[in-house]
């Protein structure tokens, strides 16, 4: 779902960037728009072409298999190393002068998280240190300012390479992730991106005013407004009908008489 949404916004971005420079040398904008149309589809398509021929499966794929199955990295990353003098921990793999913790989760890692690794590393007294995990929290990196450790986040994708160089990917199925209508409108409308939708469209509208194409800028301004609106709408708390949850567990109330009878 996420690779969908990034490919939606490679389409957007490249749309506006062309219709730009093909406004300015074709004088009509339907001429502008069908080029910049034409040639966003082309960059989406090949992208996404590349994408799908050039491994087996996404970075995201394997991803979500070491989420599910905690040991699994560690157990493919130190058998392809093949280096008997490795300290291999419940979560991490040592050498003499770098450690790397395999910690991956569905959130950015705690501070509760990197303390534990920090503590790790004190104890092993390595000070390079590599955390093989989706992403780390922004708040977390200040526990590192009074140790002298250097910690670097080893993405999945650098992974994913390794395991292929080695011949050592494990055999998973593509899976056919649809695109969720719903759950699109949602990311597009959390309340979270209302400032960012708030931002472009000062900036698209105060450009207007600056450029020739005015009616360009001012309707995109527009509907980055419009966006930030609906952002505050009860969509962009990503609930588009209250659920009667607890009525499903309701019953019919006994009565004193019903329970003299029985």
């Amino acid at each position: 779902m996420s690779k969908k949404i990034d490919f939606v916004a490679v389409f957007c971005i490249s749309y506006m960037l062309f219709f730009v420079v093909f406004k300015n040398y074709l004088l009509k904008p339907l001429p502008s728009i069908f080029v910049a149309f034409v040639c966003s589809v082309t960059i989406s398509v090949t992208l996404y072409a590349i994408c799908n021929n050039k491994h087996p499966y996404s970075y995201d794929r394997l991803l979500r298999e070491f989420i599910k199955k905690p040991h699994l990295a560690i157990n493919l990353v130190s058998n392809c190393l093949k280096n008997p003098m490795l300290v291999r921990g419940e979560n991490y793999v040592a050498s003499e002068n770098a450690i790397i913790f395999f910690i991956y989760k569905l959130s950015p890692l705690s501070p509760q998280d990197v303390l534990s690794i920090i503590n790790v590393s004190k104890s092993l007294k390595i000070n390079k240190v590599y955390v093989a995990t989706k992403s780390i929290d922004r708040r977390s990196y200040s526990l590192l300012d009074d140790e002298k450790i250097s910690l670097s986040v080893l993405p999945i994708s650098s992974v994913f390479k390794f395991l292929k160089k080695e011949n050592a990917l494990p055999e998973l199925k593509k899976t056919k992730s649809k695109i969720n209508l719903r759950g699109l409108i949602a990311t597009f409308l959390d309340r979270q991106n209302m400032r960012f939708y708030l931002f472009s469209g000062t900036i698209l509208i105060s450009l207007s005013f600056i450029t020739p194409l005015t009616g360009y800028y001012i309707f995109c301004g527009s509907m980055s407004y419009l966006m930030a609106l609906l952002c505050l709408s009860p969509l962009g708390k990503g609930s588009f009908k209250k659920e009667k949850i607890f009525d499903a567990f309701k019953g019919n109330q006994i009565t004193i008489e019903d329970c003299l009878e029985k």
